[in-house]
């Protein structure tokens, strides 16, 4: 499991699709000295907050998903409520509380089983 920040994420990355992913990568490997071989380096900032991540070894090892729907499925991964994870084991998010959310793009996610009253990530149920 891993705790993650979005917004510090999104600030750090400067909304780089590649650059987050890579960010979030590091922080799941606790890499916090850069390397001459990295393609974008670690964040300078601390990571740490209250989204997350049941199975981030599956999610971040993915090399066949289009980056897109990775960063759907993080931004979507990250509104969870832990609590109802803590106590319930509840991993899907409650659509009927974010009943802003634009289906058109995110109803062919390959990641995500969408129902009526929730969204559930595949990563998570494994």
């Amino acid at each position: 499991m891993i705790f993650f920040n979005m917004q510090i994420l999104e600030e750090q990355s400067l909304c780089n699709n590649a650059k987050m992913l890579a960010l979030l990568t590091h922080h799941y490997n606790k890499k916090t000295i850069p390397s001459k071989y990295d393609k974008f380096p670690p964040s300078k900032k601390p990571l740490h907050g209250h989204s997350f991540l049941v199975n981030p070894r599956d999610f971040l090892a993915d090399k066949n998903t289009d980056i897109i729907y990775k960063i759907q499925y993080l931004k979507l991964a990250s509104m969870r409520d832990y609590l109802l994870y803590r106590q319930y084991g509840y991993k899907a998010l409650q659509t009927s509380f974010y009943p802003d959310l634009n289906w058109e793009n995110i109803k062919h996610n390959p990641l995500l089983v969408i129902t009526p009253t929730e969204i559930k990530f595949i990563y998570e149920e494994k």
